[in-house]
């Protein structure tokens, strides 16, 4: 079965020791049966230290120090076991990461979780429109169904005719008509929403008067570090300023709103066909929207305190907290906030593009 990804994820490589962030540090890494059983017939210095520095109760994993640091890091930041034994030695989940998967009929689509700096970078360092295009075959089969009406997302999310504020609209009315067809499992119905959808401009008119059911929502997360508890805290304490600035980005800096079209052909490649699946692509598409907006907040903050966080760091942070974990990423598929078309207007405004 073929491998496809989106374009801006194909020159993908790790960056090892030169990455800001590291994948080693911070995570109970798991171990698969397979690489267990390899790592069992070693012998030698190497072995000892792979007995050292496995537990086996429960799922088999590297036991981390008090820093989180898996035992194989070395000081330079490089993996001692791929050093010592080959990079296809490292297991399954290692191999992997940062990488997701979504299977389908006639192809595996993969793509770089933004929890990566370099995958955030490589999703970010462009203005272009992104290239979402992937070939399949379309013969009427639930799978193509489903890739064409994500086709036709895409299409919403980077019409760059309206502003970022009436395509995020759109885009949430668009998944409300497909979860009508869909919850009765009707892909006809689902098609024809897909080809006579048109974007109405007059649809994005509601505003929200504050952020305080998507800071709750986020607040309630079990936090995976303290950054995203100090990030989430300091959001709380100045959301009075946030909603003063005006939407994150009036005026001068409304050419800067193509990362978050970008963010938000990033969810929808990775969660748009899971919700279609499960026959609740509602959900998903709030998640979708609730993510680009909690960015969009994330950077409105950034801009008030002049630190130096960017898109793409707010956006690897996320990234880690909701899509790394299943309970929150959960949490955030099942809050129902009901002024979601506010939500999108209070903070990205209704300022045209420059692009």
């Amino acid at each position: 079965m073929k491998e496809v990804t989106l374009e801006c994820f194909k020159n993908f490589r790790c960056t090892a020791d030169a990455c800001k962030d590291n994948c080693c540090i911070g995570w109970e890494i798991d171990i698969d049966e397979d690489t267990l059983k390899y790592y069992n017939t070693l012998t030698g210095d190497m072995s000892v230290r792979l007995k050292s520095g496995i537990a086996t109760c429960g799922t088999p994993h590297f036991i981390t120090d008090e820093r989180g640091r898996c035992p194989f890091l070395n000081s330079s930041n490089l993996c001692d076991i791929i050093i010592s034994l080959g990079e296809d030695k490292i297991p399954y989940i290692c191999k992997n990461h940062p990488r997701f998967f979504t299977m389908l009929s006639d192809r595996v689509e993969m793509g770089i979780g933004l929890c990566c700096p370099e995958g955030a970078r490589l999703l970010l360092s462009s203005k272009d429109k992104l290239q979402t295009h992937i070939d399949y075959e379309y013969d009427g089969s639930t799978d193509s169904i489903i890739t064409y009406t994500r086709d036709i997302a895409f299409s919403i999310l980077q019409n760059r005719n309206y502003p970022l504020s009436v395509r995020l609209t759109a885009f949430y009315d668009y998944c409300k008509e497909l979860d009508e067809f869909l919850f009765f499992d009707d892909f006809d119905g689902v098609k024809k929403v897909a080809d006579s959808f048109k974007i109405c401009p007059d649809s994005a008119r509601e505003k929200a008067n504050d952020i305080d059911d998507i800071l709750r929502l986020y607040k309630g997360l079990a936090p995976i570090n303290q950054d995203w508890t100090t990030l989430v805290d300091t959001l709380c304490k100045n959301r009075q300023a946030i909603l003063e600035n005006n939407g994150i980005f009036p005026g001068e800096n409304v050419q800067e709103l193509y990362l978050f079209e970008h963010l938000g052909v990033y969810f929808t490649y990775r969660h748009f066909i899971k919700g279609m699946k499960e026959g609740d692509i509602l959900s998903a598409g709030k998640f979708i929207i609730l993510s680009v907006i909690f960015c969009g907040i994330c950077d409105s903050l950034s801009r008030l305190l002049g630190n130096n966080s960017s898109t793409a760091e707010n956006a690897s942070l996320y990234s880690k907290q909701v899509e790394y974990s299943t309970e929150n990423t959960e949490a955030v598929y099942c809050e129902d906030i009901s002024n979601i078309k506010g939500l999108i207007r209070l903070i990205f405004g209704e300022n045209k593009e420059e692009i």
